[in-house]
């Protein structure tokens, strides 16, 4: 599945969100429990920068309580092990 954040782009094809050109025949959700509900291995999750971290918090925690991985680039300070330059 493909979770959107912009309720503009929930419900409309995957393959017109990128701009393909063509469908693909997956539609976009900002439905939260119904991605839950495919039971991912791991969602990657590609949301805000950690300026927002209650509602990144917010929705990791709730993959997590359902015993799903969440990889995620939005909470830099919680990259392990830590990388500094």
């Amino acid at each position: 599945g493909v979770g959107v954040s912009n309720p503009d782009k929930a419900g409309r094809d995957v393959g017109e969100i990128c701009g393909l050109g063509r469908d693909l025949g997956l539609t976009a959700t900002d439905d939260v429990d119904a991605l839950i509900a495919l039971k991912p291995d791991a969602p990657v999750h590609y949301g805000p920068t950690a300026a927002h971290a209650d509602a990144n918090i917010e929705l990791i925690t709730r993959f997590l309580r359902a015993g799903i991985d969440v990889c995620s680039t939005a909470m830099t300070p919680w990259i392990w092990p830590t990388m500094h330059l």
